[in-house]
């Protein structure tokens, strides 16, 4: 292994340094690129954290975001269904006005024409009446002047016999 550490921190071929020098190289160079991994480790792991953080804070912004629709949503939907029923309401309570409106007008007409046929059957009833007398009256004058005539009839008919009786 130190071989390989040799070899790798370019210090395989020289002989001017003591073993000693070269192993306490080793372990330095060893221990600087223990201390340098571990400078990088930490490094990326501040930066995952930091990426952590802020894409926590950007999902944490994004449900806050959804969150503050969805309520202006619900509102709005909330408000929507008020004016939409009190909108049904007004349109069921004038319909109802209508309705009453028509059938008290209906009833007035009603009303009028049953004043109407009552005046119409009285004025009937008054010129069948008138009618019917004067029918009897023309019946009665009918049947006086035929009685009338039967009794001419008569005196024409003695008179005449009296008249061929003479002669």
């Amino acid at each position: 292994m130190i071989l390989a550490v040799l070899r790798y921190s370019g210090l395989e071929g020289r002989s001017d340094r003591p073993m000693e020098s070269v192993e306490q190289q080793c372990q330095s160079d060893s221990s600087y690129h223990l201390q340098s991994e571990n400078r990088h480790l930490q490094e990326t792991i501040a930066a995952l954290r930091e990426a952590l953080e802020r894409a926590y804070f950007d999902t944490e912004t994004k449900v806050q975001a959804a969150v503050v629709a969805a309520e202006t949503e619900s509102r709005e939907l909330k408000t929507t269904v008020a004016a939409l029923r009190e909108a049904l309401e007004k349109a069921h309570f004038d319909t109802e006005v209508q309705i009453q409106a028509v059938m008290v007008a209906a009833e007035a007409e009603n009303g009028a024409l049953k004043t109407t046929i009552v005046a119409l059957r009285h004025e009937l009833e008054r010129h069948t009446a008138v009618y019917e007398g004067k029918l009897q009256e023309c019946e009665r004058r009918s049947h006086d002047e035929a009685h009338q005539l039967q009794q001419t009839i008569v005196a024409l008919r003695a008179q005449l016999e009296k008249m061929y009786a003479q002669s």
